[in-house]
């Protein structure tokens, strides 16, 4: 037989008991290479200087003894065996040195077991050098791990099946704005939005039920402290163990920032395109490169035929005013006043124009914005009204309307001549007449009271709105006696500074409007209330466009009161630039008789503001089929019209976004060719934009990527379109991508529909991230799960293997032990997490015998009071061996307390009732139960009757009394047998 070669240590005063050591290891097949030492000097010093398999100590020596050898031993943190050798020695001095950390003791005088034990502590010291070797590869992957997590910009969660979270890292610490503390241990559910809930719920389900790895993603809204929600993508994966789901990993990534540029750009690019000003783009040079629609049909060009003409100032009628605007925003400044502009047909065109720099955050000017407002007609309006003003003046003195104006004292100083029409006096007559002369007294009093407050009003604040009047119904006497009524509309003439200086009033005689009126009161009153309950505004008007009738609607756009609007002109209340088209229409429904339909025009209000309204407009008509007025239904539109206006700008302010963001960005038609792509896309696939228009799908992406694609397209894609406008589409697929240069790199692609505002589809916006380094860190700590895994299941089989190695009479007591105790905490309802750590502690809860003699384990007869001291500690010995092990149980716990019992008799902290966990008071029952139920080397087994009337007997007294409920039930009525 080949002797081993072994190294040893011997710290002995004796030679001659060196020398008959030494031949008993050659006996025994070593061929030992020795050193003897006697003082701690020389131990120390041969422990530093040479590598030794195993120390052989005597215990008494004339200068050293063994605990002083030990202390040394321990001191240096050595792994290496030492037993101790000696003469005549007591056992609790044996029981001193193993509890010092002595791996065995002989006695010199029989040597046999010399051999056998070095061969055994060889084998230990093997396997705890395995043992740490696994626990550092442990540590390693772990240190990884947490590196991984704890420095994420995302949030990472561990989430069990009870949907409590375990983990999170401190991304969500800052993302929630919540504590760690609170964060571990709370419902998943309690930060989804009520809407999410159920589609959370099934996810979560179906990681469970699926003993596969499964991969899911979401976009989700959960909520922060302060109670705003956020919306996120959430991908979660299930971590599986031994056919069986652990938990849940989660990674979720905050989009509420992309999700509200999206939206913001969406807006600004309908309001740009929808703008009735023309706006163009150039770049810091003056190259043009987009007008929106309306510029095109202003000018006439579009961008390239501009770029080929020589850009901007090419259209300006005055090259020095070109060269003015163009010099002032290049600098950074604004310019903005009226130009002369030639359209591309040579048409003269006079705008109002706005132009500016664009810069980026840093100041950069990044581009150039021109917004130009068509005033040309309402140049000509404004010169064709001067030229009215003098026919004004001539029809005010001939018309039927009675002109007048008094001074504030109330006395006329000037009467038209058309006063005779109406009251029967001449100017004469009336001039020498007393205001209250012609009226009724009580119209006299409504008179004064009028003007007398609207005076107090005028003097306190002026000026007063452009084109304020007041309208008054009054009752006057006819110089041949009878009453007539009239309608009066009074307003102030003002100076220079806005001081009321005299008021002007126009009158007409409405007599057989109010007959009139009184004969219609009764049949007015049955649609009057269906008028004035529609939300938009019902309107009647006399062929010379003053009010006859009206809902509160009308009321409430103007802002007038009814007594106010009521004989109103439309010329006090329509704008200005839009009189021209008024009156074309109106003209158009009297000439034609057929109705028009949506005309919109501006209503200037009472307080100054403008709204735009929509409206229907036909014509009134006699019993003879005579036009008498005309009868509108008016819509305000000026919320729709301010929407569309900050569409078109949101679409140019998303186009330049969509310009320069990192993220890709590109538009498709709906047969999905591509349409438009953001430079980024050009600077990250290395084609140009019009190599990618070109190109089919097949050669952009890899062939997993494009049947991912073609699934999406032939199945989602089809369903989104069908379903209703109001449908929120949005996809998102990752997908890897081939580069020009043959490189793939992986996308992070989500899909939408852009819609007109009549929620149709126009293209299909396509977004892309890339998430290259994403999925190789994903696959990277996939890697480093699995071999945490293994690592783990690994260290726990050696442990058990080594344990079971030195005593074969208990082998599998530890797996069975663990097997009961598990179906005893499912029985009592405990949660699958508690019933793993139960399971995992039952399997390695003995390991601390692995530091007791193997002699005293496989002793066939009763142990003395000393080997059942040193089997005692077990318990303890094993806690010391797990306690630094991170683990989401308290192993080491349960190891130490399940030789504990619940009156305070165990060992070996004599722990009472409650004091003990509930795991390890569950592992005592299922312990005690299969150590009766089977063989030891010292008894044969007691058989599983006897261990249930054992429990059953100290049940509340050394036993938990629900465990062993529990435990009876299993056996009693569930048929359970130890495997």
């Amino acid at each position: 037989m080949k002797e081993k070669s072994i190294n040893v240590l011997m710290v002995d005063d004796s030679e001659n008991d060196v020398l008959l050591i030494i031949r008993q290891l050659k006996k025994g097949g070593y061929h030992p290479i020795y050193e003897r030492v006697d003082t701690a000097a020389a131990m120390k010093t041969a422990l530093q200087e040479k590598q030794w398999d195993i120390i052989l100590c005597d215990y008494k020596m004339p200068h050293f003894d063994a605990p002083a050898a030990i202390a040394l031993f321990k001191k240096i943190n050595l792994d290496i065996p030492l037993i101790v050798v000696s003469g005549t020695i007591g056992e609790e001095t044996a029981v001193e040195c193993m509890r010092l950390g002595a791996q065995d003791y002989l006695m010199k005088s029989n040597l046999s077991r010399l051999c056998p034990a070095i061969s055994r502590e060889l084998k230990d010291a093997i396997i705890r050098t395995q043992q740490r070797n696994f626990e550092h590869k442990l540590h390693a992957e772990e240190q990884r791990f947490r590196v991984l997590t704890e420095q994420s910009s995302d949030i990472i969660l561990l989430i069990n099946r009870d949907s409590t979270i375990t983990y999170a890292n401190p991304e969500t610490e800052r993302a929630l704005g919540l504590p760690k503390e609170e964060i571990i241990g709370s419902n998943m559910y309690q930060y989804l939005h009520p809407d999410e809930v159920s589609l959370i719920g099934g996810i979560f389900d179906r990681f469970f039920k699926d003993t596969r790895p499964v991969v899911q993603k979401a976009e989700i809204r959960i909520s922060n402290k302060d109670g705003t929600w956020h919306t996120v993508e959430a991908q979660g994966t299930n971590l599986i163990q031994d056919n069986e789901v652990l938990s849940v990993v989660v990674n979720i990534r905050d989009i509420t920032d992309r999700k509200k540029a999206e939206e913001n750009l969406f807006i600004i690019r309908k309001a740009v395109e929808s703008s009735s000003d023309a706006i163009g783009l150039s770049d810091p040079d003056g190259n043009h490169f987009y007008h929106n629609e309306a510029f095109t049909k202003l000018f006439g060009y579009s961008p390239a035929e501009l770029h080929a003409k020589g850009d901007g100032p090419a259209i300006y009628a005055d090259r020095h005013t070109a060269r003015s605007v163009f010099e002032a925003i290049k600098s950074g400044d604004s310019w903005s006043g009226e130009a002369e502009f030639i359209s591309k047909n040579g048409g003269r065109i006079l705008a109002l124009t706005r132009a500016d720099a664009i810069k980026d955050d840093s100041g950069r000017i990044i581009g150039l914005i021109g917004i130009h407002s068509d005033i040309t007609e309402r140049k000509k309006m404004e010169e064709a009204l001067k030229q009215s003003e003098a026919l004004y003046r001539l029809l005010a003195d001939n018309i039927s309307e009675h002109i007048w104006i008094m001074d504030l004292n109330f006395n006329f100083t000037h009467i038209s001549p058309s006063v005779e029409k109406i009251y029967g006096y001449s100017v004469e007559e009336v001039r020498r007449f007393k205001i209250n002369q012609l009226f009724t007294e009580e119209s006299f009093k409504k008179f004064s009271e009028t003007l007398s407050n609207k005076l107090a009003a005028a003097m306190v604040n002026p000026p007063p709105e452009t084109g304020t009047r007041r309208i008054l119904e009054l009752q006057a006497r006819h110089k041949i006696g009878h009453l007539i009524w009239i309608e009066t509309r009074v307003s102030f003439i003002r100076d220079e500074n806005g001081k009321p200086v005299s008021i002007l009033g126009e009158t007409r005689e409405i007599t057989e409007r109010k007959l009139a009126q009184d004969e219609l009161q009764k049949s007015e009153e049955r649609y009057r209330t269906i008028l004035e309950d529609i939300n938009d505004g019902y309107f009647e008007i006399d062929l010379a466009g003053n009010f006859t009738f009206f809902n509160d609607m009308v009321c409430k756009d103007t802002g007038y009161s009814r007594s106010e609007l009521m004989g109103m002109n439309n010329r006090q209340y329509i704008d200005e630039k839009d009189l021209p088209d008024v009156f074309r229409v109106y003209n158009k429904v009297y000439t034609t008789g057929e109705p028009e339909k949506d005309f919109t025009w501006q209503i200037k209000r009472k307080d100054g503001t403008k709204i735009n309204v929509e409206a229907y407009i036909s014509l009134m008509r006699d019993a003879s089929g005579k036009p008498i007025g005309f009868r509108g239904i008016a819509r305000n539109i000026t919320e729709r019209k301010m929407a569309e206006k900050l569409l078109k700008e949101s679409e140019e302010r998303y186009r330049l976004l969509a310009d320069h963001m990192k993220d890709q960005i590109w538009l498709m038609d709906m047969k999905m060719n591509i349409t438009y792509v953001s430079p980024s896309v050009e600077r990250l696939t290395g084609y140009s934009s019009d190599e990618i228009r070109k190109m089919s799908w097949k050669k952009l992406l890899t062939r997993d990527s494009m049947k991912r694609a073609a699934d999406f397209i032939a199945i989602q894609m089809p369903k989104a379109m069908k379903a209703s406008s109001d449908y929120l589409f949005l996809k998102t697929l990752e997908l890897e991508f081939v580069l020009k240069n043959g490189q793939t790199i992986w996308g992070e692609c989500a899909f939408s529909f852009v819609r007109d505002e009549k929620g149709e589809i126009l293209s299909i916006l396509g977004e892309a991230r890339n998430v290259t380094e994403r999925k190789l860190a994903e696959e990277k700590l996939q890697k480093t799960l699995d071999s945490l895994k293994r690592a783990v299941g690994t260290t726990i089989q050696v442990l058990v293997t080594a344990l079971e190695a030195r005593d074969p009479y208990t082998a599998g007591h530890q797996s069975r032990s663990s097997d009961l105790a598990c179906a005893i905490a499912e029985e009592m309802g405990l949660d699958n997490d508690r019933i793993e750590g139960i399971r995992m502690a039952g399997t390695i809860h003995d390991i601390g015998k692995l530091s007791i003699p193997a002699e005293i384990l496989t002793k066939p007869g009763k142990l003395t009071n000393i080997e059942f001291s040193l089997i005692k500690e077990h318990s303890r010995i094993g806690y010391d061996m797990l306690k630094d092990v991170d683990s989401p149980w308290p192993l080491a716990d349960i190891v130490r307390q399940h030789h504990e019992r619940m009156n305070g008799s165990g060992y070996p902290d004599n722990l009472k009732g409650d004091d003990i966990l509930i795991e390890a008071r569950i592992l005592a029952v299922a312990d005690v139960v299969e150590a009766m139920g089977s063989h030891r080397p010292y008894r044969a087994s007691l058989g599983i009757e006897a261990a249930l009337a054992e429990i059953e007997q100290n049940k509340g007294i050394l036993y938990d009394t629900e465990t062993v409920d529990a435990c009876l039930k299993l056996f009693h009525e569930k048929g359970y047998h130890l495997p």
